[in-house]
Order: structure tokens, then C-alpha cells, then sequence
């Protein structure tokens, strides 16, 4: 019997404990999102709105929801710039009311006709509609009021930044929208000459006109461009008249291949419109816009801006032994170390300066062609290859990773053949005075411990 009682009482506590934080905690709480909610300009949070009809100076922009983006769907039918949107969403929802006015003359507020109409959209079909006058004497407060209510609201006028933009800064402005990460192939169509690349791994390869590999910084500046580049102006909404932008027959033609399927986006360049303003299109809209000058310029690359124009690839790690033999000196020979320190046996024996071996080797690393002669006769008299100014080999071992040779001079430049693929460059004349040792240079100074203690 007393077990019973126990139990009885038991539930009884937790029948009460139940009673206090239905009533009393989630009472409170509910009481206090109430009182805020009331305190509120908008009647709902932002994730309840659904869509926006925002009339201004004679324009009305109506916005849907998509998701976890926004549409214009008034005037026009494209997509939102999202950040704006939700900007202009979240204001509202967070403005508060400052203060309440009972007023019989709309008119003195600027509400008969306002400056601003927002109606939010709730799923359902429900609307709660925000008007917007002038702005208090101070200027520090915005008129307002809700549909089917007599008093005025003064709420701050930060609002104000969302509610004056117009169409233009509200639709995504996007040149070519797509993420970097996803371009599997990229193609450029300009004056009838057409250069393809595609990416393998890390690197990007040029496919067409010839196949070598590209210079993939280049290349990735091209993306990173592309990828941030926002419409100037909107032209016209259709792709009709093309003509007249320069657009029926493009300048300039860029295509990306995205993806696994393999979908792919178009770029059009047309005329000029202003010194630095250029019509475009984007193959999957009709609208016309204008894009900046630099943008136009940074896409229109040739082949010989998008290849990779390092003339020798090699890893330093790689590399155990120098010998650089030059037509004005004697052979200069170079080892290294397993602690990575470098000697050099000829033309004499010395401790070389790391710092100095380092150098040479970015600077080997740095040559980069600024013209591209092709895999000729290497032992033609014109290049200077029979007897070079400069003769560079690397080794691993025994094995050659790189064999370089630079020959005659030219008016701009001097030759340079990369022995172990056959291919003759032309490179700056200023690169032979890097690639040139000097023993007084690379040696550390050469100090006699014995002759030092004796004097």
C-alpha cells in the first residue's frame, strides 16, 4: 500500500514538473517571441517568406523563391543576384519598431503616395504589405506603416540601402556563371584561328593547333577572371538584332566544357561600345550586356600567351652534379653532398656558396621563351650550336636530366636548344650573365688556417 502511494505521488511530481515547463517555461517563451515579433517591421522571419514584390520610382521587381535561391520573375525573367536578395530580405525581417504614431493624415508622412511598397509572400498565398514615406525631421527614422493599420511606424533607415536599388542590382550579374573546379576543357575561337585545351590532373594541356603543354597560370588567371566577372549593363532582353552588338557574328567565341557530362557554356564578345566597354552574351540567356575592357583583352589570348613557355623542366632534388662549359673559359664542374652541400672540382677545387648553386638553378628553372623557333637542324651555322656560347648539363647519377645550349645572338635575343627534347627557343640576351658562373662569386673565400696562425 505505501509502494502504491509512493507511485501515486511519483506521478503526481511528474505530472506538475510537466505542467511547470509547459506552462510556465514554454508559456514564457512563447510570450517573449511574441513580444518580439511584435516588436518587429515584418510579421514573419526570413525563412518564411517566399517571395517579394518591391515597387519603386515607377518600377515593380517581384522576386521568387527557388530553393536556396532567388528569381526575378518581374520585369524581367532571370536570376537574382542571391546576396542581394537575401540582403534585402533579412533587413526587413530584423528592422524594429522604434516608435508608434496615431496618425489621421497620411499625407504628412509621405505615406499617400510612398516612397517604397514591399509586399512579402508567405507559401499559401499570404502577403503582408509594407509601405514607406519620408524620413523623420532628423533623418534618423523611416515613416512606415502595414496594410489595414492606422498607425505609423518610425523604424531606422538603414532599411533604406536595400529598398532604393533597382533592377540592375538585384538580377545576378554574372558573366558566365560556373564553378572553376568543374572546367574539364576550355576552347578560344577568334578570327577564324581556334586554340582548345583540356586539363589533366594539375596541368593544363593545349590540344589544338599543336599539343604541348600550357601555361597553366595563365590559364587559371583566364578562370579566376572569368569566374568573378559581373555584367556592366544591360543592353537589350532578347537576342534579336544581334547585328547592331556586334554579336550575329562574334569577335570572339569562349567555350568551357563542364563536368563529367560534359555540358558546355558559351562566351560571345562583340563591338565595342565604349573605349572600355564590350557587348556580350552568354550562349544560355538571351540577354545582352556590356563586360569591362580588361575582361575582353584577358580572354583574347593567342597561342603563343597560352603555352607554357619554360623552356627546361627539372626537379632540383634531382640534380647531383652541374658542369657548365663556356667558348670564353675554362669548364666549370659542380657536386653535391648528401648533406646537400655543393663543392666545385673545376677549375678548382673550392667549398662553393649554396645560396650562389641556388640561384643558378632558379634562374635555369626561370627561362622562359619569347618566341618559339621549333625543332629544327640544331647544327645549322645560324643558330650557333656547334660551338655554343654556353653548354649546361645536369645529372642524377650518370644520367643527363639536362642538356641546354645557347648559341649565336639574335637582334633581340640569343638561341637556346633544349638537347633533350630537340625544341630551339629564343630567349633574352640578360639571361646569359645569370646562367654564367664566375669561381670568385660561387666559391666561399678561400682562407689558409695554417698561413693565418703562423703570421
Amino acid at each position: 500500500m505505501k509502494g502504491r502511494s509512493t507511485l501515486i505521488l511519483l506521478g503526481l511530481l511528474i505530472a506538475l514538473s510537466a505542467y511547470v515547463y509547459i506552462i510556465e517555461y514554454k508559456g514564457k517563451e512563447k510570450k517573449e517571441k511574441a513580444v518580439e515579433l511584435a516588436s518587429r517591421v515584418s510579421l514573419w522571419s526570413k525563412e518564411e517568406i517566399s517571395g517579394l514584390i518591391l515597387k519603386q520610382a515607377g518600377e515593380v521587381i517581384r522576386f521568387q523563391r527557388e530553393g536556396e535561391n532567388w528569381r526575378i520573375i518581374t520585369p524581367v525573367h532571370t536570376d537574382a543576384d542571391k546576396y542581394a536578395a537575401d540582403e534585402l530580405v533579412s533587413a526587413v525581417t530584423s528592422s524594429v519598431i522604434e516608435r508608434e504614431i496615431l496618425a489621421e493624415d497620411l499625407a504628412a508622412f509621405g505615406l499617400a503616395i510612398p516612397s517604397y511598397t514591399l509586399i512579402l509572400e508567405k507559401s499559401g498565398s499570404i502577403t503582408d504589405t509594407l509601405y514607406f514615406g519620408e524620413k523623420n525631421p532628423t533623418g534618423t527614422y523611416f515613416f512606415m506603416r502595414r496594410s489595414g493599420e492606422d498607425r505609423v511606424i518610425l523604424t531606422g533607415t538603414s532599411l533604406e540601402t536595400h529598398l532604393k536599388k533597382t533592377l540592375f542590382d538585384f538580377r545576378d550579374k554574372s558573366v558566365l556563371p560556373f564553378q572553376k573546379a568543374d572546367v574539364r576543357e576550355l576552347k578560344f575561337e577568334s578570327r577564324g584561328k581556334r586554340v582548345s585545351l583540356e586539363k589533366k590532373g594539375n596541368d593544363w594541356i593545349i590540344n589544338s593547333p599543336i599539343q604541348t603543354k600550357a601555361d597553366n597560370n595563365t590559364v587559371e588567371g583566364i578562370l579566376n577572371k572569368l569566374s568573378s566577372a559581373r555584367a556592366k549593363s544591360f543592353e537589350s532582353e532578347s537576342a534579336e538584332n544581334l547585328r547592331r552588338f556586334g554579336l550575329q557574328k562574334p569577335g570572339m567565341t569562349l567555350t568551357l566544357i563542364i563536368g563529367e557530362l560534359k555540358s558546355q557554356k558559351q562566351l560571345f564578345l562583340g563591338s565595342e561600345k565604349e573605349s572600355d566597354r564590350y557587348f556580350a552574351r552568354d550562349g544560355s540567356r538571351s540577354a545582352v550586356f556590356t563586360v569591362d575592357s580588361t575582361l575582353y583583352y584577358e580572354l583574347h589570348k593567342t597561342l603563343f600567351d597560352l603555352r607554357d613557355k619554360r623552356i627546361v623542366h627539372f626537379s632540383r632534388d634531382d640534380v647531383k652534379s652541374i658542369a657548365i662549359m663556356m667558348s670564353a673559359g675554362p669548364a666549370f664542374i659542380c657536386t653535391r653532398d648528401t648533406s646537400d652541400n655543393w663543392t666545385i672540382e673545376k677549375p678548382e677545387v673550392r667549398k662553393a656558396r649554396n645560396w650562389k648553386i641556388s640561384n643558378f638553378l632558379s634562374s635555369l628553372e626561370n627561362l622562359n621563351a619569347t618566341r618559339f623557333i621549333g625543332q629544327g637542324i640544331t647544327d645549322h651555322p645560324k643558330y650557333g650550336f656547334s660551338r655554343p656560347q654556353l653548354e649546361i648539363i645536369l645529372k642524377e647519377g650518370a644520367d643527363s636530366i639536362l642538356q641546354l645550349s645557347i648559341g649565336n645572338r639574335t637582334r633581340d635575343g640569343v638561341y637556346v636548344v633544349n638537347r633533350m627534347t630537340g625544341m630551339i627557343y629564343e630567349i633574352e640576351k640578360n639571361h646569359i650573365e645569370n646562367l654564367t658562373p664566375v669561381l670568385s662569386e660561387w666559391a666561399e673565400e678561400n682562407i689558409n688556417a695554417e698561413d693565418s696562425t703562423t703570421k
